[in-house]
């Protein structure tokens, strides 16, 4: 639960966007005297251009104890602004703090406040400025109304469930790609990241070490972020240092959520890469290379499903995306279903999940909705 507010006589400040190069920053700014730093006066609804901390500022008061300031988004400038504030008797509030979120407006409203401008995807933020109105505050009111705390207990277990697959619209699937030297990992890292992130060559043994880079993964209908990992190729191999890149490749397709086992579609693969897709059965999606090139590959058939791909024509990438969206239960998600995307709200019904007296269950509901 939130802690109890500080008194409106102290000045507060926070920031409300998430940290960038450039755009746009938000600095929120409680207190009875929260125009007092900037030497106006102003009342609820007005707004003022004003020089702040060396930047064209923009001051909006939006009611007698909270004003925002907005400015040019670069680090340096918000860095300053910051400084200046702090001098001027401001205190910094902590995101993702009990404070910060009482602050924002208490319980879900709260905490979607906070984590809106870190999410990446379109699909992220409609869902988490859902959960407001519908979604998990919704699903708060639904289950009090349950006729039995069984019922409420299968509910909360099953939004716990799915809580975990759409906790990948805002935590990256990490998405590793091995595969033989030369097999076309980097070509296809590229290609799905839509810009030249891995150095690619024909020679074999150019990736001799994993390349990690943040990328978004959409099947048309749901977007998610992916740590997309370009590994070094896997084979047979008496050279020292190019066994250590391999080593390395073995340990990051053990960490990643979903494997991708890239074949060279040319040709059928060596035992190496064979033994690949049977460690990482459970993980592993199986996609063969340079699908434009003429060739029979019957080999792949014992593969199951292969997804057939050409980087370079962008051919497959489209299917590959989707089997992995499946693969993390987001082949759909609904307009405002409800999820628990804190550690809090997790934490809460995980409570409500274990709990048979229906009046203790509502006033857990009732922390879990409002704070």
């Amino acid at each position: 639960m939130a802690r109890k507010m500080a008194s409106m006589s102290d000045l507060c400040i926070m920031q409300l966007t998430a940290p960038s190069m450039g755009a746009i920053a938000v600095i929120g700014v409680w207190g009875d005297a929260a125009l007092r730093p900037f030497g106006v006066s102003l009342r609820p609804g007005q707004r003022k251009r004003i020089r702040f901390a060396d930047d064209d500022a923009l001051l909006v008061c939006v009611k007698d104890d909270y004003t925002e300031l907005h400015l040019h988004g670069g680090l340096a400038v918000v860095a300053g602004a910051m400084r200046a504030l702090q001098a001027a008797g401001a205190r910094v509030i902590p995101v993702n703090s009990a404070e910060a979120v009482q602050l924002l407006g208490g319980g879900v409203r709260g905490e979607v406040a906070i984590a809106l401008p870190g999410t990446v995807t379109r699909t992220a933020a409609l869902l988490l400025a859902a959960q407001t109105t519908g979604g998990l505050s919704r699903w708060c009111e639904t289950a009090t109304a349950l006729p039995s705390a069984w019922h409420v207990q299968c509910a909360a277990q099953a939004l716990l469930t799915r809580s975990e697959d759409l906790n990948w619209l805002i935590e990256p699937t990490r998405v590793a790609i091995i595969g033989e030297p030369n097999a076309g990992k980097s070509t296809l890292a590229n290609a799905l990241l839509g810009r030249d992130a891995s150095i690619t060559s024909p020679i074999a043994g150019t990736t001799r070490d994993w390349v990690d880079h943040i990328g978004i993964f959409s099947n048309g209908l749901v977007e998610a972020p992916v740590c997309l990992v370009d590994t070094a190729g896997v084979r047979s191999t008496d050279d020292h240092l190019e066994a250590a890149s391999i080593v390395r490749t073995h340990a990051q397709a053990r960490e990643a959520d979903v494997v991708i086992v890239l074949l060279d579609g040319t040709h059928a693969p060596p035992a190496e890469i064979v033994d690949l897709i049977e460690t990482h059965a459970d993980r592993a999606i199986v996609a063969a290379s340079k699908c434009d090139v003429a060739g029979d590959r019957v080999w792949a058939k014992q593969f199951g499903p292969v997804v057939e791909i050409a980087a370079t024509q962008h051919r497959g990438l489209e299917q590959l995306c989707a089997i992995t969206l499946e693969r993390l239960g987001l082949a759909a998600v609904a307009a405002d279903e409800p999820w628990a995307f804190t550690l809090r709200q997790r934490q809460l019904i995980e409570q409500v999940a274990v709990t048979d007296n229906l009046a203790d269950i509502g006033r857990l509901l009732k922390v879990l909705q409002h704070g």
